[in-house]
């Protein structure tokens, strides 16, 4: 914590680094088991069994094929990822394509 009289760019470099420590978190590491998720699994249709995305690229998956997607076939845990992914790197929106 700094003191109250610290240099004002000293400040303002330090909240920077920590604005940016946090918008990495939002990116870091989430991995995918295509297999646990029905939708997820038939838009890979083309990847191994055991395939695993990243949180970035499942959101990419669904957002960019979700014509293909049966919606009303969601179970729970699917739809919970969704909703996950679209908080966390979706900044709350979910733009189908």
């Amino acid at each position: 914590m700094l003191a109250a009289n610290a240099d004002p760019k000293l400040r303002l470099a330090i909240e920077k680094n920590l604005e940016l420590a946090v918008e990495t978190d939002k990116y870091s590491i989430m991995q995918i088991y295509v297999n646990a998720y029905p939708q997820l699994r038939t838009l890979c249709w083309n990847r191994p069994d055991n395939a695993v995305l990243d949180g970035l690229e499942a959101l990419g998956l669904y957002e960019n094929n979700w014509r293909l997607v049966d919606a009303g076939s969601f179970d729970v845990e699917e739809k919970q990822l969704l909703d996950t992914l679209v908080a966390r790197f979706g900044n709350g929106v979910f733009m189908p394509t």
